[in-house]
């Protein structure tokens, strides 16, 4: 049994308004009765450690607001657990063995119906089997790459048991082939040769890309397996057979190896554009990448992602005064996206009241076609839906940071 100190949206948040109450209680057992309204139990599993700490924090605080400002109605009473860390000890990486522990013991508390996390794919493709199997509900606010079905008899995907807030890896390929063919203020780049780690995603998002390329009229060169080890001009200027490529696509989240290999190729070909996918559109890339090269670096290095600056989000003004009310600081994108998904999950929870109790209503109602329409914050400016768009960001050539560009919506 996990023991937490937990949050209780009491009767006292009426239709009319009201502060939340809070006290310190257990997670009841199964066979605990209580009397009155049903208590219904929201977990939350985030890395709190290393590279992806401060996005799992974020999505945190943005849980928080969701809770402490939520107004339900009476019928159920919302128990928010203590988030649980899906990060390891030693360097903050993704340890698949507690995100595993940490989905079994919410499968196995009989009050748990709703689920946000994790935040990156590995860990979502460890937790989401288990709790799909449990009925449990899940929303992602982080990558929401779900690795496709085996071929084994009977398998099934499990994409469908998922809600995700952020666009699939499908849009991430077609809109950085939408990139190429559509350069801002340079002439289209039509050889582009990508360059993955051995992770599953990485080989889709290149096979999808490969496709997307023909029809934006681009010629894919042989891909390329980015080596964990120092890369050297040797290892990488034989694969393209006198074949000058005029981009390069690097899909992973190594910053170390995918940060040699772009200043090698940088070196290589000094007019080659590259371009980092979501993994890699961070400060750490982009400043370990950018060490040596000319002025021309925020010509020449591109990232893309499936997240924007939190001003490029429709009617995020309120969001951002109520953060800064309560924090007494300035909110990220993922504490908007955490606050979402804890909006969502009031919302529907306090619909649905005594029916709240059962998972399956609850993760039908979940993955209903129509319920992204509920979304506050699920447009950008100018009625871009963030699902099927993704962000393309510049490199400061003074800072080396990420700066937002412009969004590119496949299709159009």
């Amino acid at each position: 049994m996990l023991a937490a100190v937990v949050v209780l949206l009491s009767a006292a948040l009426s239709a009319c308004g009201g502060a939340s109450a809070t006290q310190t209680r257990k997670t009841p057992t199964a066979k605990t009765k209580r009397p009155g309204p049903p208590f219904v139990d929201i977990y939350a599993g985030l890395p709190l450690r290393g590279p992806l700490a401060k996005q799992g924090r974020a999505v945190w605080k943005g849980i928080e607001l969701a809770r402490d400002n939520a107004r339900i109605h009476d019928s159920v009473h919302l128990i928010f657990k203590r988030p649980l860390n899906d990060a390891g000890r030693k360097n903050g990486d993704d340890n698949l063995a507690l995100t595993e522990k940490n989905a079994i013991a919410v499968s196995m508390d009989p009050h748990a119906v709703y689920y946000i996390g994790d935040l990156s794919s590995a860990a979502t493709n460890i937790s989401l089997p288990i709790l799909s199997a449990a009925g449990i509900a899940q929303i992602t606010p982080g990558d929401a790459y779900i690795a496709p079905a085996s071929g084994q008899p009977g398998a099934v995907s499990l994409a469908d048991k998922l809600l995700p807030l952020l666009p699939d890896y499908r849009v991430q390929a077609a809109a950085d082939m939408q990139f190429f063919a559509k350069i801002p203020k340079q002439p289209a780049c039509t050889r582009v040769t990508v360059v993955t780690e051995s992770d599953p995603e990485s080989a889709e998002l290149a096979k999808l890309m490969s496709t997307d390329a023909k029809s934006d009229g681009i010629q894919p060169l042989v891909p390329l397996a980015l080596t964990t080890k120092a890369a050297t001009a040797a290892t990488y200027e034989t694969p393209f057979k006198g074949q000058t490529p005029c981009g390069i696509v690097i899909a992973g989240s190594a910053v170390k190896p995918a940060a040699a290999f772009a200043r090698t190729i940088h070196s290589l070909f000094p007019q080659a554009l590259i371009l980092g996918t979501s993994g890699l559109c961070n400060s750490r890339w982009t400043k370990a990448t950018a060490k040596g090269w000319t002025p021309a670096v925020d010509r020449l290095l591109w990232c893309t992602s499936p997240t924007w600056p939190l001003d490029q989000y429709d009617n995020s003004d309120n969001f951002t005064t109520l953060y800064r009310k309560t924090y007494h600081s300035n909110p990220s994108t993922y504490a908007l996206y955490g606050y979402e998904a804890a909006n969502l999950g009031i919302a529907m929870l306090g619909t649905l009241g005594t029916a709240g109790e059962d998972r399956e209503t609850v993760r039908s109602n979940l993955l209903d076609p129509g319920v992204s329409d509920s979304f506050q914050y699920a447009n950008l400016k100018g009625n871009t839906s963030s699902l099927s768009s993704y962000a393309v960001y510049n490199i400061s050539p003074k800072s080396a940071e990420p700066a937002f560009y412009l969004t590119l919506t496949p299709g159009h």
